[in-house]
Order: C-alpha cells, then sequence, then structure tokens
C-alpha cells in the first residue's frame, strides 16, 4: 500500500460519513427534514459502535452514543459535554421511538441557529448536525489506529458494512 492509497480505516471512516438519503433528499418536502434527522441520528450511534469491540456494544448503546458525542464532537458542539451528549440521546430516542423531537426544536438550512435557545428549547439545525457528525467521524481515525487491535476492529467493521453485490445465472 503506498502512502495515497486509503487503507481499511480511511475506508470505513467514508463509509460512516455518506449519508446519501440525506445529502440527496428534498428537505423542503414534508417531513423529509425530520425524516433526516431519524437517519443521522442512527449514523451517530453506528458510528459510536465503532469505538468497542463487538462483545461490547450489548445493552451499551446509550452510553456509547453519548461517549462518542463527548470525545469526538467538535469543540462547542458537544465536545466534553455530558449534558449536550445526553439531550442528543434522549432526542434520538424520543425521535426513533415515539416521532417527537423531546427536549429540541429542530429546523434545516438554519446554521447560525443551531445550539441557541427559542422558545425554551435548545434548536438543532440539520446541517449543522450533519456536519458536526461528519467531523466527530474524522476524529475517530487516531482511535482506530491506535493499535494493531484497534485496526483489526476497523478492518472488520469494514467486512461486515460491505455490500457485496452477487450476479446469478439461471
Amino acid at each position: 500500500m503506498t502512502a495515497s492509497e486509503p487503507d481499511d480505516v480511511d475506508l470505513l471512516l467514508a463509509q460512516l460519513k455518506t449519508l446519501p438519503l440525506i445529502d440527496t433528499a428534498d428537505l423542503d418536502a414534508e417531513f423529509a427534514a425530520y425524516d433526516a434527522f431519524e437517519l443521522l441520528l442512527g449514523a451517530v450511534l453506528r458510528a459510536a459502535l465503532v469505538q468497542v469491540p463487538p462483545a461490547e456494544r450489548y445493552d451499551n448503546n446509550g452510553e456509547l452514543f453519548k461517549r462518542f458525542v463527548v470525545e469526538r464532537f467538535p469543540a462547542c458542539r458537544g465536545l466534553g459535554n455530558m449534558d449536550y451528549a445526553s439531550k442528543l440521546w434522549t432526542f434520538r430516542n424520543a425521535v426513533v421511538k415515539n416521532k417527537q423531537t423531546g427536549p429540541f426544536l429542530v429546523i434545516h438550512n438554519t446554521p447560525a441557529k443551531h445550539w441557541k435557545i427559542e422558545q425554551g428549547a435548545h434548536v438543532l439545525d440539520l446541517q449543522s448536525l450533519v456536519a458536526d457528525y461528519r467531523e466527530a467521524v474524522d476524529n475517530l481515525a487516531p482511535l482506530l489506529r491506535s493499535s494493531p487491535e484497534m485496526k483489526a476492529l476497523a478492518t472488520a467493521e469494514l467486512a461486515g458494512r460491505t455490500v457485496r453485490l452477487v450476479t446469478l445465472t439461471l
């Protein structure tokens, strides 16, 4: 492998950052932006699970999600902020389980309002949260390169996430 060729860590991170159903959506269509939040929160959880071997994931989704936010999100956007991480986990559960927004107001294409207080609640801007997520995924690289075991974990994750198309001839 040459320095310019991506390794399994690079490929896994690129795969995690790819959000085609959000990036290509007409977010002004009814419920599209709201549905995109659900997809994004699922992506955050998937990335959070990569931090530990599969045996350590069972029944730890909430803790791993919050850890990912606290350790990987950008400064002033979740980094070191357990309150933010906890509220984002509450939001994730409210969206996924009850189709509600929990402790947040949700908007899109209004980055100036992201994480501001309006009507007594924090505001989440979809595009800002996508950018925060993608930066957090980039911040996984040092962890995944930190030891041979973590590199092997990245390789295994990539293999498990890779779709193989098979053509059958009858």
